[in-house]
C-alpha cells in the first residue's frame, strides 16, 4: 500500500520568532488541510488511513500550523529540529529515518510534518533518495510560507503542494528565500525525546533507534 509523506512550512505570521499565525496564515493552513485531504483521498480512495502529525519546532507558528493540519483524534509529535538553511540541515537521513519509524510504531500510512525554512525541500529530496535510490536533479526550490511536498514513498514521486493547490494549472514559481530575518542556529533549546500528545506512553525500545547517537532530538 502507498505511504505519503507531507512535508510543508508553516503559515504566514508577524512579529517575532515567538508570534502565531496571523489571520491570513490561519486562513492558508484551512484550505492547506483541505489540498491534504483531498490527495489523500485521491490516492487511498476507500481504503482506510491512519495518519500521524508532526512538528519539527514548538513555535506558536509551527504548532498553530499542524493543529490546523491535524484531523480530530490524530497523534502528534512535537521535537525541535528549528533548522532553516540547508548547509544547517544536519543527516537529513537521519532524520527522515526516525520520522518513518515513529510512523511505523503507529502504523500510519500518512505522515504529516510542518517545518521551518528549507527543511521541507531537504526532506523531500531525501525521501525521494530513500524510495528510488536516485538523487534528483539539482534541488527542490525553496517553498513560501504554507507550501511544501507530498512523497510517494511506494514511488519517489514528489508532487508541489500549497493553500491554493486546488485552483492551480501549474507548479508554483520557486520563491526567493527570506534574508532580513536573523538566521538562528541550533533554534531552541534541544530536548531528548519528542513531545507525544494523545498518543503512547513510552515508545517501545524497538522503535527507539538506540543505535543511533547523532543528537537529533527524537
Amino acid at each position: 500500500m502507498d505511504k505519503l509523506l507531507v512535508i510543508v512550512r508553516h503559515g504566514e505570521y508577524s512579529g517575532g520568532d515567538s508570534s502565531p499565525l496571523s489571520e491570513d496564515g490561519r486562513k492558508q493552513m484551512e484550505n492547506l488541510r483541505t489540498v491534504v485531504n483531498a490527495f489523500v483521498t485521491k490516492t487511498f480512495g476507500d481504503s482506510e488511513t491512519i495518519r500521524v502529525c508532526f512538528s519539527f519546532s514548538a513555535l506558536p507558528r509551527a504548532l498553530e500550523s499542524i493543529r490546523a493540519l491535524r484531523c480530530t483524534g490524530e497523534d502528534m509529535i512535537v521535537t525541535n529540529l528549528y533548522m532553516t538553511d540547508r548547509d544547517e540541515i544536519r543527516k537529513p537521513h537521519e532524520i527522515l529515518d526516525k520520522v518513518l519509524r515513529l510512523a511505523d510504531h503507529y502504523n500510519a500510512n500518512v505522515i504529516i510534518v510542518v517545518a521551518h525554512g528549507e527543511m521541507p525541500s531537504v526532506v523531500a529530496e531525501t525521501a525521494h533518495e530513500f524510495v528510488t535510490r536516485e538523487k534528483i536533479s539539482g534541488s527542490l526550490p525553496y517553498v513560501g510560507k504554507d507550501r511544501g511536498f507530498i512523497v510517494n514513498m511506494s514511488t519517489g514521486e514528489i508532487t508541489h503542494i500549497g493553500h491554493d493547490s486546488l485552483d492551480e494549472k501549474k507548479k508554483p514559481a520557486p520563491v526567493v528565500q527570506e534574508t532580513t530575518r536573523p538566521v538562528i542556529r541550533g533554534g531552541p533549546p534541544r530536548t531528548d525525546r519528542p513531545v507525544i500528545r494523545g498518543g503512547p506512553k513510552r515508545i517501545p525500545e524497538s522503535s527507539q533507534g538506540n543505535d543511533y547517537n547523532d543528537d537529533i532530538p527524537f
